[in-house]
């Protein structure tokens, strides 16, 4: 896009970082990926054709898989870019974190070496493993195994298991031998000769003379590892640097048999940021605690420069296949990366630029495509009305039946569109609308009555839906009216609980298996998955809170001490706090019952039964 490394915007990518991390299952991570881009912003339920074919809409499992793809080929980094100056006080941060850093990538390094040589070195057993037992489930469950380091790694033994099953063949140089004694455990040298088979493979089994396939995977095994360790000797290096940073090196070329352990096709080969899940147990716990500790280390230092939770390109892009019936280790047909059939013409390209993030991004504000505008158009008006225009904002499908006000819509999405994707004159639009103007309450005339029989729904918008504030609406307002609101932009979350945090509430802190109780009294959305709407109840612990929580006792007394700052004519009071609360005066009977209501009890109390009513809780 051609932004700078420190630019604010890229705080945005948090949409793809910061949500469940399913035990580090990447194909889970993945699918909610998916799920979010593809409900928050197409209105379409794409991950519904992860294992199938979308049983409603128009959305073949090709197109998840060519979407999965983008996504696997993009990861999170490390050290992330700074989006914010840095300060005095944060410097202490830059340099401890930078020397952490420094740490992680050195360990790492370390370990990589360290797994890539004993997997070469243990060649054999990994063959043997393959030509002895079926596939097991741990090969594709890496992401919470707790290994030994006398285990074999599961990954490689699946990567060893694929390609011998592409190569296990009469006409292949290296496999042809694997081929013939899998059937029958016989040597058959001049046939093998003269077929091209690699003269080493033929010479290391005629002299080793295996009985049965073990042996013979053994065999091959031991071939293998003397191939690659003549090679070091002949290159007076113990590990080819060109060969494991996998960049033009045509190993191939060179010798096709060390390729099969050094070359970024051999099974052994994986990214070294990978490198964890490989590690057994006690190596691999401490590495994951160093990396926590560059999180803890942020945690320590507050005034720490504002970086952004981004993802890069992987140095190795995924080429994706279709998983049958969603399984990873049921790989089949091979699809580019590339932008859903539905929305594309004929001659559909594939994505062309790195991952395809970009050319995805593109792809969904683009012009033709007839579903983003709409999808968020549908959720600025259902912000400001408190109902959306299509039923399911998450969901265009054919399951969802079309808006009454479908013109409507539609008019919006091309404002939208026209004004340069920007969303703030549409607010603007909306909120000087007659329509955003109506009220909920009704007269009593002909008319209205008539209106309400015709369409009790309000699917004419011929009345303004009576809601309740939801809960950042609520706490935000009450601080605001006890005048204790802080209004400072950006910065750390805080705790909600936390008595002294008077912040606005987007920057409340949320913490997916510590939900505050007051946050789950008032419907909260669902910080584990895209939820296109809250829903909303009306529960006795809502009350409960009104009346005895800590928070609006505490709004309470500061109201009132607001109202005192103003006078001490105790008549001129309600008066005072009404304008506060409610931006308007007392009715005659509402002064009579308040001025009662003060005498009896105190101006604390009085401020507590104004923040509770539900003149200030409901928007009429």
């Amino acid at each position: 896009m051609g932004l700078p490394s420190d630019a604010p915007e890229l705080a945005a990518l948090g949409l793809l970082t910061l949500g469940r991390m399913f035990d580090r299952n990447p194909h889970d991570i993945i699918d909610d990926q998916i799920d979010v881009v593809a409900r928050g912003l197409l209105g379409l339920t794409i991950s519904c054709a992860r294992c199938h074919d979308h049983k409603f809409d128009p959305i073949p499992t090709a197109d998840y898989y060519s979407l999965y793809g983008v996504f696997a080929s993009c990861e999170e980094p490390y050290d992330r870019p700074r989006i914010a100056s840095v300060t005095e006080a944060g410097k202490a941060f830059e340099q401890e974190f930078s020397a952490k850093l420094q740490e992680v990538y050195a360990q790492q390094q370390s370990h990589y070496q360290a797994t890539l040589q004993t997997a070469r070195e243990r060649t054999a057993d990994y063959l043997v493993q393959v030509a002895t037992t079926k596939p097991d489930v741990s090969e594709t469950a890496i992401f919470f195994l707790s290994l030994t380091p006398e285990q074999l790694r599961p990954q490689i033994t699946k990567r060893w298991r694929q390609l011998i099953a592409k190569r296990a063949f009469p006409e292949d140089p290296l496999f042809a031998p694997w081929y013939d004694m899998m059937r029958a455990p016989h040597l058959n040298p001049e046939a093998w000769i003269s077929q091209g088979v690699d003269s080493r493979i033929v010479e290391g089994l005629v002299a080793r003379k295996p009985q049965n396939a073990a042996e013979m995977a053994h065999a091959y095994g031991e071939i293998f590892v003397e191939a690659w360790k003549n090679s070091q000797t002949a290159s007076q290096s113990s590990v080819d640097p060109a060969f494991d940073n996998n960049i033009n090196n045509n190993v191939e070329e060179r010798d096709p048999i060390v390729s099969l352990l050094v070359s970024n096709q051999s099974p052994i080969w994986f990214p070294q940021e990978d490198v964890a899940n490989y590690l057994s147990r006690t190596p691999g716990d401490a590495y994951r605690g160093l990396l926590g500790e560059l999180d803890a280390i942020a945690v320590r230092h507050p005034h720490a420069a504002a970086r952004a939770m981004v993802v890069t390109d992987t140095k190795i892009l995924c080429d994706p296949v279709i998983f049958q019936r969603g399984d990873p280790g049921q790989r089949g047909t091979p699809v580019p990366r590339q932008f859903l059939e539905l929305f594309s013409n004929a001659e559909r390209e594939p994505f062309s630029t790195g991952s395809g993030r970009l050319d995805l991004a593109n792809a969904i504000v683009s012009p033709n495509n007839p579903l983003t505008a709409r999808v968020w158009v549908n959720r600025v008006w259902m912000h400001h009305f408190g109902e959306p225009l299509v039923a399911n904002p998450s969901d265009f499908g054919l399951q969802t039946g079309q808006p009454v006000q479908h013109e409507l819509l539609d008019f919006l999405a091309d404002f939208l569109i026209r004004h340069d994707w920007k969303t703030k004159p549409l607010h603007e639009l909306i909120m000087t609308s007659n329509v955003y103007q109506l009220a909920s309450q009704l007269s009593a005339s002909e008319e209205m009555m008539r209106q309400r029989e015709t369409d009790p729904d309000n699917s004419l918008l011929w009345r303004a839906n009576r809601r309740r504030l939801d809960l950042e609406q609520m706490r935000d307002s009450i601080l605001w009216i006890s005048g204790e609101l802080d209004v400072t932009m950006y910065g750390r979350p805080v705790t909600i609980s936390e008595l002294n945090n008077y912040r606005r509430t987007i920057y409340a802190f949320v913490e997916r298996q510590n939900i505050p109780s007051v946050v789950q009294t008032f419907d909260f959305a669902n910080a584990d998955t895209s939820t296109p709407r809250r829903i909303t109840t009306t529960v006795p612990q809502q009350a409960l809170f009104a009346m005895n929580s800590t928070f609006m006792l505490e709004r309470s007394k500061a109201l009132a001490e607001r109202a005192r700052a103003v006078t001490t004519d105790v008549s001129l009071l309600p008066n005072i706090m009404f304008e506060f609360v409610y931006g308007r005066k007392p009715e005659k009977d509402e002064l009579a019952l308040a001025s009662e209501f003060i005498q009896a009890s105190t101006l604390e109390q009085f401020a507590q039964v104004l923040l509770m009513s539900n003149e200030l809780m409901f928007i009429d």
